[in-house]
């Protein structure tokens, strides 16, 4: 049973994807609501990263070309530094200081001019951008409502995901604090704000368990905008832990002492606003229905629970219909609910047909038209 939800939540994730694209989409799109759509950005992906490679080869042969050159004129310099004097004294040091000056650093610098590397790769990169898949603004907002209600449906924990864990099994790499936090901000955009604060959280968490990143001022300017962000939703106590986590390491930071000042001072006039952030679900009539409520329950591992009088009258049997064929490879039938009546059928299919059915079913896929 717990690998079977595990799987479920995977699959599901993929259909609520194709979901909410669909529901987001007015006419048809270049993709993308089944796994077939995504292996076609993992294809875009490969060949990126291919010329990537290809780039990061050429400049690290020039580099390297480059620095054996400089460490022969270091080794020079070494030399000079133990006498200068007698080290210019010597005719071949002298000839060779001006041949380098003359010559080879005239050489280096035409070396660098005529690199066609960078150049190379960015009309590369525009062909591809034209004869490639590429997810729109559309996709990101898609797959990012559909991430949010994978989340929902099944009550997982926002640091569990962004460590690639979906209900207790471990899935994939864990996100990095710049993943999470662009899920907060497509969830911010979309005024889901519980939502947006616990994403922010998990970023910020994320930074501080890196000191080396801390080391980069930078990094403390980029937690000062989460700040902002947790002002404008009216979270003041997330501003101003962030706060004085942010001067506890750089005192220095006048502005934002005022800043903090500020937010005090906001706090005690707003202290008795009710905060009322939006709820996840889209608005639309089906998810307010009993129906969908069971629906996530099932999800989530629960109908056992829900169906509890009933267990003792459930049961698995082996089911022929009088079927010839049947007869000799039954049916198995695992009994989950009587009222409303559901069956679990096991082994319909083999792996091998699924793949056949899915080979056929790709290039027919379009967008629906209705939500």
């Amino acid at each position: 049973m717990f690998s079977n939800l595990n799987k479920l939540i995977v699959v599901h994730f993929i259909a609520l994807l194709g979901c909410v694209l669909c529901n987001d989409m007015e006419g048809p799109k270049e993709f993308f609501t089944s796994i077939a759509g995504l292996e076609d950005l993992l294809t875009t992906e490969i060949q990126l990263q291919t010329e990537m490679q290809k780039y990061i080869d050429t400049l690290t042969q020039h580099i390297e070309l480059l620095r054996s050159e400089m460490t022969i004129i270091q080794h020079e310099h070494w030399k000079a530094s133990k006498d200068l004097e007698g080290y210019l004294n010597n005719p071949i040091n002298a000839y060779r200081l001006i041949k380098r000056l003359f010559s080879d650093w005239p050489t280096f610098e035409e070396s660098v001019m005529s690199d066609s590397s960078r150049s190379d790769f960015l009309i590369n990169m525009e062909a591809f951008k034209q004869n490639l898949s590429f997810p729109t603004q559309d996709d990101m907002v898609g797959s990012t409502r559909a991430l949010m209600r994978l989340q929902q449906t099944y009550n997982l924990d926002v640091a569990q995901v962004a460590s690639g864990i979906l209900n207790g099994m471990k899935y994939g790499s864990p996100m990095t604090w710049q993943d999470c936090f662009i899920i907060g901000e497509y969830m911010y955009a979309m005024s889901y704000y519980n939502h947006t604060i616990a994403w922010f959280k998990q970023t910020t968490k994320l930074i501080q368990a890196d000191e080396q990143l801390l080391q980069d001022a930078s990094v403390l300017d980029f937690m000062e905008t989460l700040i902002e962000y947790y002002r404008s939703m009216g979270d003041y106590d997330s501003a101003l832990d962030l706060s004085d986590y942010i001067i506890a390491r750089d005192p220095e930071r006048k502005a934002l002492l005022e800043k903090k000042a500020e937010l005090e001072k906001e706090n005690i006039e707003h202290a008795n606003d009710e905060k009322e952030f939006k709820d996840v679900k889209i608005d639309y009539p089906y998810y307010k229905t009993n129906e969908y409520r069971l629906y996530e329950r099932v999800c989530r591992g629960e109908h056992e629970n829900t169906y509890s009088p009933q267990q003792k009258y459930l049961f698995c049997q082996y089911h022929t219909n009088g079927h010839p064929y049947l007869l000799l490879q039954p049916l198995k039938l695992e009994q989950l609910s009587l009222d409303p009546y559901v069956i679990y059928v096991h082994d319909v299919l083999t792996d091998i047909q699924m793949e056949a059915i899915k080979d056929i079913a790709k290039p027919r896929m379009t967008v629906p038209q209705t939500q």
